[in-house]
């Protein structure tokens, strides 16, 4: 029977980062980017400064940039060796989960995944060590 991960393994790092991605995405979207009252204000010209920071994120979603960023840091973590592999699939699980949710789904879900599988695998061969 497999065990759990330990608190340090990559794959239980890039769980946390992913849920943690996941969830503050999330509020973005739903509490920053969709509402109208929000885009209204920001469309502005006096608008508050924060509207930077929200045409930002939608410049982020809108040329798919997190998912290209999970998908890359996916890949690099494939051929990296292994403890910079940890932190690249890391990174590229929140990547993906940020952009899963930002409306870029197609693309961020194989970055989410191949990191996903790259955690599993640095946890597997630690185990066999």
């Amino acid at each position: 029977m497999p065990s759990l991960p330990t608190s340090s393994s990559p794959l239980r790092l890039a769980l946390i980062a992913g849920v943690a991605a996941f969830a503050a995405a999330l509020l973005l979207r739903h509490l920053v980017v969709e509402p109208q009252a929000m885009g209204l204000l920001c469309d502005n010209p006096g608008g508050p400064a924060w509207c930077a920071g929200r045409q930002a994120l939608i410049f982020l979603f809108h040329h798919r940039l997190l998912a290209a960023a999970s998908v890359a840091l996916a890949l690099a973590a494939l051929v990296a060796p292994r403890r910079a592999a940890a932190g690249l699939a890391v990174a590229a699980v929140a990547a993906g989960a940020a952009g899963a949710v930002l409306y870029n789904l197609e693309w961020a879900v194989p970055g989410l995944l191949l990191g996903l599988l790259r955690a599993a695998r640095l946890d597997a061969a630690a185990e066999g060590e």
